[in-house]
């Protein structure tokens, strides 16, 4: 009977994926992705017989899951601050997404080279729909509590997930500034055009800027 493996199945993909989506097919080698989990690459062809089969494994893994903080949208009461409950959502769906596009970067960059196909069931919503839905669900509720005005709940999510996205693909994949601009102040200023919005109307009443973002109030 032989040694049994040292380390599980997902934690080989785990670890595959994340350094396939650093470095590409091509530049990660077995060695590499089995010195990450302290074993050996033969280790690895216990789960998987060939680096493209781990690659194909790799990048499939956890495609259609919705992460639990998004998850927890359903649970968010509609009567708390928005600027809260999207805070925290926001803090972390932007490194989330950021690792995504990684991956997809990864796939995209390999299919020009291989035929590779990706199992899809066209039955089941993506986990991006999915997402949508839940922050459309939110809106829905936290207008109908009063906490933001009444916009079009879907618009809503759009304009909420966009934006995030939007971030990610100009600070990470077009890379428009040298550096990224720091997440925390895109959060403070997309949370406070949601709040107070910018645009004044001309002969409008200026709206006096409040401090302190955490008191309770309507989000738009």
């Amino acid at each position: 009977m032989g040694r049994p493996p040292r380390i599980s199945k997902d934690d080989v993909l785990r670890q595959a994926r994340q350094a396939f989506a650093r470095k590409g097919y091509a530049a990660t080698t077995l060695a590499d992705i089995a010195t990450d989990l302290g074993v050996t690459p033969a280790a690895l062809l216990r789960h998987c017989p060939t680096k493209q089969a781990l690659f194909d494994q790799a990048m499939q893994a956890g495609e259609n899951q919705v992460p639990d903080f998004v998850l927890a949208l359903r649970e968010a009461n509609p009567h708390d601050n928005p600027r809260i409950v999207l805070r925290g959502i926001m803090e972390r769906i932007i490194p989330f997404f950021i690792k995504k596009v990684e991956e997809n970067i990864a796939v995209y960059m390999h299919e020009k080279s291989v035929s590779l196909t990706l199992p899809f069931d066209p039955k089941q919503a993506s986990p991006p729909a999915r997402a949508l839905a839940l922050f459309e669900n939110y809106f829905r509720r936290c207008i109908a509590a009063g906490t933001i005005d009444g916009v079009d709940p879907r618009a809503a999510a759009v304009l909420m997930v966009g934006s995030l996205q939007s971030y990610v693909f100009i600070n990470y994949v077009f890379k428009a500034t040298a550096t990224p601009y720091p997440i925390p102040a895109y959060i403070d200023a997309m949370l406070e055009v949601w709040t107070r919005g910018v645009i004044r109307e001309k002969g409008a009443r200026k709206i006096p800027k409040r401090r302190g973002g955490g008191s309770r109030g309507k989000s738009t």
